[in-house]
């Protein structure tokens, strides 16, 4: 089965990333930084000029989406794996599989 890449997906999950970074940028520095190193990359995307999978490496701030202080933010977390795993593409039948059974199991 072959990686899932919809543009249109795409940008929906860059705006909403977009939208909940500038929701907590002034609240936590770390939203602040991150719309910063992400910005660029969700405007491409909304610009339609990313058509295809990036490297992962080009995707950055996993840390504190995952590990650091935006992951304890609701939604926050969701949101950036939407959009990382789609922009890279990992996005698959399997990883949406793999996904939906780990969510039944928080």
């Amino acid at each position: 089965m072959g990686v899932i890449f919809e543009v249109d997906r795409l940008k929906k999950e860059a705006q909403a990333l977009r939208d909940i970074l500038l929701k907590y940028k002034d609240q936590e520095p770390d939203a602040d930084l991150c719309l910063q190193a992400l910005d660029p990359i969700i405007q491409q995307v909304l610009d339609g000029k990313i058509t295809a999978p990036i490297p992962k490496k080009d995707v950055s701030c996993g840390y504190y989406f995952t590990e650091g202080s935006l992951r304890p933010i609701p939604g926050m977390l969701d949101t950036y794996a939407n959009f990382d795993i789609h922009i890279t593409g990992m996005d698959t039948d399997e990883s949406r599989k793999w996904f939906a059974d780990m969510r039944k199991k928080i």
